[in-house]
């Protein structure tokens, strides 16, 4: 499996902290892997999940919106 072994995990503890927070490492190796699964959504909440993480990033987004007029 791709996502199994010593050099994938070395490798995935060495990217960069921007590529890991926007949470594609998943998607960007099942796309290199199986291009075809990538119509069959994986990894998104649902439900109560779902609204919690909108609203999380919406905060998030006025949270810097604000921190860039402030400075």
């Amino acid at each position: 499996t791709p996502f199994q072994g010593p050099h994938n995990i070395a490798a995935m503890i060495r990217l960069p902290a921007s590529y890991v927070k926007g949470k594609t490492f998943q998607r960007d190796i099942v796309a290199q892997a199986w291009p075809e699964l990538l119509a069959v959504p994986f990894n998104e909440p649902f439900g109560r999940l779902a609204v919690e993480l909108r609203a999380r990033r919406f905060v998030e987004k006025v949270r810097a919106r604000l921190a860039a007029r402030l400075r």
